[in-house]
């Protein structure tokens, strides 16, 4: 008889620990919402610059094994989020690496919910 000893670690589930563990971080559901496709919207507190162009929100869709991948190539936890948030967001690395910290935060929490559940 096999006995269950805990919960099985995966890349997958690794993955999803290393981008919410950065600080227990919960969504904020009045800042999410989702576009006409169904992927989250996180509203950010603090607008950044990219070039011109002021970025106010973020649309994120569901990452792929190989944004795991590229994840997993970052050194350290906050460049991992910061990897995987840019990939998941389709923004460039500078982009994320200006958001204001809990907007930055909570867009970990937004790709970590991904990783944690199936759609």
């Amino acid at each position: 008889m096999l006995e269950k000893k805990g919960p099985v670690s995966t890349p997958a589930t690794e993955a999803a620990s290393n981008v919410v563990d950065l600080a227990g971080t919960t969504l904020e559901s009045s800042r999410l919402s989702k576009d006409a496709d169904g992927n989250p919207v996180l509203q950010l507190t603090m607008p950044v610059k990219d070039g011109n162009d002021e970025v106010t929100s973020l649309t994120f869709r569901r990452p792929t094994a190989a944004d795991l991948a590229a994840m997993d190539e970052a050194k350290g936890e906050v460049a991992k989020t910061i990897r995987s948030v840019s990939r998941a967001t389709r923004m460039p690395v500078k982009v994320i690496e200006k958001l204001d910290g809990y907007d930055f935060l909570q867009a970990g929490a937004v790709v970590g919910d991904f990783l944690s559940r199936p759609r």
